[in-house]
């Protein structure tokens, strides 16, 4: 999960945008950064918002000062987040599958003609 401050003038999307480029070098279009939730902090004092975003494919990155590895949701959950954070990943993972679902029952498949 990656996170930064935005500047005082920038977007929240524009700030995942950045996060993302600067840390996987991958320059994500807006249209394919998707806005899951966003919430008030009141730990941090602040406003979090929550993307996420499609990627034409999986790829290895490899970052100088962090390290960055994929997983799937259920190995997600074992990992040592606080409870907050696997929360946003639980709705997180939810707004997925309910898009891929209204994608799926949205996207036209044409009968099969039989021969005649």
């Amino acid at each position: 999960m990656f996170g930064d401050a935005n500047t005082k003038t920038e977007e929240a999307v524009l700030t995942f945008q950045r996060v993302i480029f600067n840390t996987l070098h991958v320059k994500l279009p807006i249209k394919s950064i998707f806005p899951v939730y966003d919430y008030f902090h009141t730990l941090h004092n602040k406003t979090h918002y929550i993307f996420y975003a499609e990627v034409p494919k999986m790829q290895k990155y490899t970052s100088k000062k962090d390290t960055v590895s994929w997983f799937t949701f259920k190995q997600i959950t074992k990992l040592p987040f606080t409870k907050q954070t696997k929360q946003d990943i639980v709705v997180a993972h939810r707004v997925i599958d309910a898009q891929e679902r209204e994608i799926a029952h949205t996207q036209y498949h044409a009968p099969a003609v039989s021969p005649s």
